[in-house]
């Protein structure tokens, strides 16, 4: 029987220390909830938090080890959504969208584009971004050696969108560059090309 609870509280504490600990560390790396249901996670800080409450009353550590870590977590999810919703609620980054860059065109209904011109075969776009679309803008890059870079004026911070997968770089310290650098030359892109301008 002790075996079974010892095991019990290994699953449990993998599924909410790992699991919910990992969706916390996302959310914090991308300033973002998108994509999560507010619903979901306050119904789940609840669940485990009066679970929790019952495993304390019946002292029984199989529940209040487990719950109260997934308790906790999930508050932590919870307390995310508002701080990122209103973060990003009214901050807007400028950049440049190369139209055939994209394989969804309706996510430039999303954004403001104050101008337009032609380089060759390309359309590029001048737009200011609500950063909490920013993920939504990664999926609907095309595949292939593409990215758009996006910044705040008079900020340091540089966002990197690339398909499914974004940076956040200081256009200042280049040490911060290196892991973008490295996955844009993986997909194809060359290096001096991958200069990041904010001007």
């Amino acid at each position: 029987m002790a075996t079974i609870k010892i095991v019990t509280v290994i699953l449990s504490l993998i599924v909410t220390g790992l699991g919910l600990t990992s969706q916390v560390r996302k959310n914090y790396s991308r300033k973002s909830i998108e994509g999560l249901s507010g619903f979901y996670f306050t119904i789940l800080a609840v669940s485990y938090t009066f679970w929790s409450i019952y495993g304390f009353t019946q002292k029984d550590l199989v529940l209040i080890i487990p719950m109260t870590l997934g308790a906790v977590m999930s508050w932590v999810v919870v307390f995310q959504f508002f701080v990122y919703k209103k973060s990003t609620e009214n901050i807007k980054v400028r950049g440049t969208i190369i139209e055939n860059s994209l394989s969804d065109k309706s996510i430039l209904k999303k954004v403001q584009i104050t101008g337009t011109k032609l380089s060759g075969d390309w359309i590029l776009h001048s737009v200011l971004v609500n950063e909490n679309i920013i993920p939504e803008l990664s999926r609907s890059l095309d595949k292939g050696p593409w990215y758009i870079h996006l910044w705040e004026q008079g900020k340091d911070d540089v966002i990197i969108v690339f398909k499914d997968k974004v940076f956040n770089i200081k256009f200042s310290d280049k040490s911060t560059w290196t892991e973008t650098v490295a996955y844009g030359k993986s997909i194809g892109i060359p290096e001096k090309q991958l200069n990041f301008p904010i001007d």
